[in-house]
């Protein structure tokens, strides 16, 4: 019979669950708290411009360090377990006899793909618009104006921007669920 092994957790196993369980909440807690906070305030367009940016800044100034750390200790672990045929307390296996070392191979892998993910899909849709904005924001207080922004276009560049951040957040769940399965 297989037993928890959560208290013989080896240091790269206990960086990984820390740092894959702190991204999620993050994400969620930026989605759902956060941003409707902003949207929700009386602030004028552009203090909720640079408002976004700072909140944006700060999710990448965590995440893309964090991202960077987890997935290859994901993979550490996954090629120290890789012979180890253990299967998970729970029996879960996603439809197939995963061995522990695969599922943590599967888990960095994953947690991988929020770069391109980010890159590629949100980006050039949501990310690009609202730098955009800043760009239009710190010019116009550089020159001493006022500036012109179209309120419902930032209300929409926000609303997408939130939607493929509540994306990255399942990414980042099931990375760290594809984790602790196979403990």
């Amino acid at each position: 019979m297989a037993s928890w092994r959560v208290s013989t957790l080896a240091l790269p196993e206990q960086r990984e669950y820390s740092h894959s369980v702190f991204c999620p909440g993050y994400s969620l807690g930026a989605s759902y708290n956060t941003i409707p906070a902003l949207i929700a305030s009386d602030l004028p367009a552009d203090k909720v411009v640079t408002s976004w940016d700072n909140i944006f800044e700060i999710g990448k100034n965590f995440a893309i360090p964090m991202v960077v750390l987890v997935s290859p200790l994901y993979w550490f672990v996954a090629y120290k377990r890789w012979d180890s045929h253990y299967v998970t307390p729970l029996g879960i296996s996603l439809g197939v006899d995963l061995t522990e070392g695969v599922q943590f191979a599967i888990a960095g892998t994953v947690l991988a793909t929020i770069g391109p993910f980010t890159r590629f899909l949100m980006y050039p849709y949501s990310i690009k618009h609202m730098k955009h904005r800043v760009e239009v924001v710190n010019q116009a207080k550089a020159q001493g104006l006022e500036p012109i922004l179209d309120h419902e276009a930032i209300w929409d560049d926000i609303a997408d921007w939130t939607r493929h951040n509540t994306m990255r957040t399942v990414v980042f769940t099931t990375a760290f669920f594809l984790g602790l399965t196979a403990l």
